[in-house]
Parts: C-alpha cells; structure tokens; sequence
C-alpha cells in the first residue's frame, strides 16, 4: 500500500479517530488489540504527516477535510 508523505493510513485514521472520541492510548489499545507503544507509534506518526502539534489539531485537519 503506497501512500503520499503527508496522508495518513488507515490504521492512523482508526487510532486518531478513537483518540478523538477521549480515548486515553491504553484504551485505544485494548479495543483495537494493539499494544500501547503501537498505538504511541501510530500517533507520532499522525503528528508528524500532518504537521500538527496536539491529537486535536491532526484531527481538526483530518477529519474536516
């Protein structure tokens, strides 16, 4: 699965979405069956391709597009 720089996979859409529903990182874990330190991962990742500072901000910019 190729994706561009700055966009997200699916698997970030998933965790960023949980954790824009209040989830805490263990919660988002638990329910997706990753480990915390995955999860930690993915939103780093999120961060970074969106160039946002906070989880609010990467989801302000992704889910209001």
């Amino acid at each position: 699965m190729s994706h561009r720089k700055n966009e997200i996979t699916r698997r970030e859409r998933e965790v960023l979405r949980l954790a824009a529903s209040g989830l805490t990182d263990k919660g988002i874990s638990g329910k997706l069956g990753i480990s915390t330190s995955t999860v930690s991962s993915h939103m780093r990742s999120i961060l970074l391709r969106t160039g946002s500072v906070s989880r609010t901000q990467a989801a302000v910019r992704v889910f209001s597009r």
